[in-house]
């Protein structure tokens, strides 16, 4: 019996100290457990936080998307300028990216700058990225990205269609206002609003590099005008937009260089600050003038050094090709047009054919050739004689492309010749000789300061002998 106890005794022992092994194993099992993710997870941290910062370079711009992706619609890209809301999305969102991966921006600064393309290309879809160091200003570090907008991928084919045949009526339109006349405001503008008439197409316009504004107030600047529909921009372009003084010269002035000067710059110098300038016209296919002022220093006209300022002088029905030779303002033509010198063969042989037929004082000679457009239907020269030679004949022979001369007999009014032609070469003009031949011609050309009337002398010798003769016989 004593046994027996003894035995349950030993196996309720034995069974107490299996499961005290159990419940011992699984413990520390579960404890090891623990220790473990705990270390790892304080590991990870440990090298989180003691990982190396690395300095800005141009690895670091590897680490900036090449493509931005905002919030904004496209017609909202002004938000991304720089005081715009998007363009601090966008540095954040840089910043954001390049701390991630341990890159140290102390001492610099994010620029992102989509203005610059806007105004250079016209367009809204590229922008720069600019690591600034601010310590000496240093903007080595650039990198081109894209900018996708929100509604980037939408695109309607008619929509396009549409907003192209409303951007193609823009032109650079050019402004030319009187020295008398005030420079309205908002002109360009004013342009525009008359250009775009389909108003399902907006657009905007973005002002660029502006110049000018000399004494006297000449004016250039270039436009970047967006256009859009359902806020999607489909075109854009860069419009260059003018603002220039003109004087219209008066019809009764003489169609040469030193006519329009004499009459042009007394205006010009009391509109100009500059007492002593000098005006020198661009081309001869140019009624645009350029304005020089002498310079105080040297006392020359720098002609080299491009001025502010350009004066539109011209007529209103005449455009002035060379000194003395006009042509219809509106003919759609350029020529190119120099003096003939009197040692050419052309002349020699133009002035022989003009003197067979009484025209030996030749006026002037000129080579005219067609730069551009067309003469077949018919243009108009006018050459300018002068007012002294009115009433006067004269012959304008001009040497067509075959070889044979052209002639054109007219009379000077109001010391201009006109004609028509259908192309163009070497023109010559002469006056006739117009001295008459009869006494009576010659003696009114005479000058009458000391010179002997022979008709009178004839007459009073006469009426002398007559006398003589009735003396004789009352004698005898």
């Amino acid at each position: 019996m004593k046994t027996k106890t003894n035995l349950k005794i030993l196996l309720v022992i034995a069974v107490l100290l299996i499961i005290s092994c159990i419940f011992n194993f699984s413990i520390v099992n579960a404890t090891e457990t623990a220790t473990n993710e705990i270390t790892t997870t304080k590991t990870d941290e440990a090298v989180s936080s003691t990982a190396e910062k690395t300095t800005p370079s141009e690895d670091t711009l590897k680490l900036i998307p090449d493509t931005i992706t905002v919030t904004q619609k496209e017609s909202q890209f002004e938000e991304l300028f720089e005081s715009g809301k998007g363009n601090q999305e966008i540095k954040q969102l840089i910043k954001d990216t390049l701390e991630k991966q341990n890159v140290d921006l102390t001492g610099y600064e994010i620029i992102f700058d989509i203005e610059g393309n806007v105004h250079a290309s016209a367009d809204i879809h590229k922008a720069t990225i600019y690591l600034l160091r601010k310590s000496d200003s240093n903007y080595n570090l650039t990198k081109e990205v894209n900018v996708k907008y929100s509604n980037s991928d939408s695109f309607n084919e008619k929509d396009k269609k549409a907003v192209q045949a409303v951007a193609d009526t823009i032109t650079n339109p050019w402004h030319t206002f009187g020295f008398d006349e005030e420079i309205p405001e908002n002109v360009f503008e004013n342009d525009m609003k008359e250009w775009v008439t389909d108003k399902s197409v907006t657009y905007k316009i973005i002002g660029g590099n502006a110049g000018g504004g000399g004494e006297l107030w000449s004016y250039f600047s270039t436009y970047s005008i967006f256009f859009f529909k359902n806020d999607k921009c489909y075109v854009s372009k860069n419009v260059y937009f003018d603002i220039s003084r003109e004087i219209i010269i008066p019809e009764n002035i003489r169609d040469t260089e030193e006519a329009y000067m004499n009459y042009a710059l007394p205006i010009i110098k009391a509109n100009s600050y500059t007492k002593d300038i000098k005006v020198v016209r661009q081309d001869n296919n140019s009624q645009w003038y350029n304005v020089y002022v002498k310079n105080s220093v040297d006392g020359l006209y720098h002609e080299e050094e491009a001025p502010a300022d350009y004066i539109l002088i011209k007529k209103e029905n005449a455009f002035m090709v060379y000194d003395g030779i006009t042509i219809s303002s509106n003919a759609n033509v350029t020529l190119s047009t120099e003096k003939m010198e009197s040692t050419s063969s052309h002349y020699t042989d133009m002035q022989k054919v003009l003197k067979e037929k009484g025209y030996n004082n030749v006026l002037n000679a000129f080579e005219i050739k067609l730069s551009s457009g067309n003469v077949s239907n018919g243009l108009e020269l006018t050459f300018d004689v002068g007012t002294e030679y009115s009433g006067k004949q004269v012959m304008i022979l001009h040497q067509k492309q075959d070889g044979t001369y052209e002639e054109f007999e007219k009379t000077v009014e109001n010391g201009k010749v006109k004609i028509t032609v259908t192309e163009l070469s070497p023109f010559m003009v002469a006056l006739k000789d117009n001295i008459s031949t009869t006494p009576n011609r010659v003696l009114d050309n005479e000058p009458k300061t000391g010179v002997i009337n022979y008709t009178v002398f004839a007459s009073v010798i006469a009426v002398i002998s007559l006398g003589g003769l009735a003396i004789l016989k009352f004698k005898k």
